[in-house]
């Protein structure tokens, strides 16, 4: 296994060439290697840990000191006329459909090397085949989906997309006041149907001021920074196993897409303080 690297040390590009063929070697989801799709050569991936580490929120605001880019040859933004998705993909496509809405309203850009380098990422563990495999058996298996997901499901292949998020960890402290309600009850007295005298117990509500002090620790609160997928749709296939994050490493990018954060981390900083604000 060859790399090729731009003269840029602070956003490289890289190839890679297989060593046996010389043929562009891609991220093979089943193996957990890089493959050669001419001779089946494969090369190992390094899947360490040791540098995700955690940022201070406001040193994250600056680039000065932080890799940016995917670091992928060739790569170019596509910005899509229909839905507003980024994605950035090899320039070697002639066509590039949308991956969120299936338009071919896409235009190529240069590809913007200022958007922050991913800490992390969680290799797909998927081939695409059994993924088309699996989306074939549940159109085959369903009754009310959209029609056009079945000239979908037709189709030789799907392109897997990696989706940008960040993770927010917040101590919180808060005070509180509020009226806490305490149930009693008294003894009343009532008249019958038969004109007797009768008592019951009622219950009833006293209302005394009540105050106190909560703190909170919140861990790696994810915030979809994706255009192309509703939050509402991520949230359905939540929890994500963010334990199987390896260091970022732009060779898992290769042969497959990768949609580039439209909410930065500032914007994802407020959606993550409505949740724990709620919370």
């Amino acid at each position: 296994m060859s790399t090729e690297q731009t003269p840029d040390a602070q956003a490289p590009h890289i190839q890679i060439r297989c060593t046996a063929c010389g043929d562009q070697m891609k991220f093979d989801a089943a193996k957990q290697l890089m493959l050669c799709g001419s001779c089946a050569a494969t090369a190992p991936v390094p899947q360490e840990k040791d540098l995700i580490v955690e940022r201070d929120f406001t040193e994250a605001l600056h680039l000065d000191d932080a890799a940016t880019g995917i670091g992928v040859a060739d790569a170019v933004s596509y910005t899509c006329k229909g839905c507003g998705a980024v994605t950035a993909a090899s320039k070697d496509q002639p066509v590039i459909v949308c991956s969120f809405c299936a338009s071919e309203k896409v235009i190529p850009e240069a590809f913007n090397q200022r958007i922050i380098q991913p800490a992390g990422l969680v290799p797909f563990k998927v081939s695409k085949e059994k993924a088309v495999a699996a989306f074939k058996e549940w159109i085959g298996k369903g009754w009310f989906q959209p029609g056009g997901l079945a000239n979908i499901a037709r189709l030789s292949g799907m392109e897997g997309m990696y989706l940008p998020f960040w993770t927010y960890d917040a101590h919180t402290n808060s005070s509180w006041i509020a009226e806490a309600g305490y149930y009693y009850y008294v003894t009343v007295s009532y008249t019958d149907s038969e004109g007797k005298t009768q008592t019951r117990e009622e219950q009833r509500v006293r209302w005394v001021p009540v105050s106190g002090y909560y703190e909170h620790w919140f861990d790696d609160v994810l915030v979809p920074a994706s255009h192309g997928v509703p939050q509402q749709m991520l949230a359905r296939v939540n929890p994500f196993n963010l334990k199987d994050a390896v260091n970022y490493d732009s060779k898992f990018i290769l042969g497959w897409r990768a949609e580039v954060y439209k909410t930065d981390v500032k914007k994802g900083f407020e959606t993550a303080n409505q949740y724990m604000d709620s919370y």
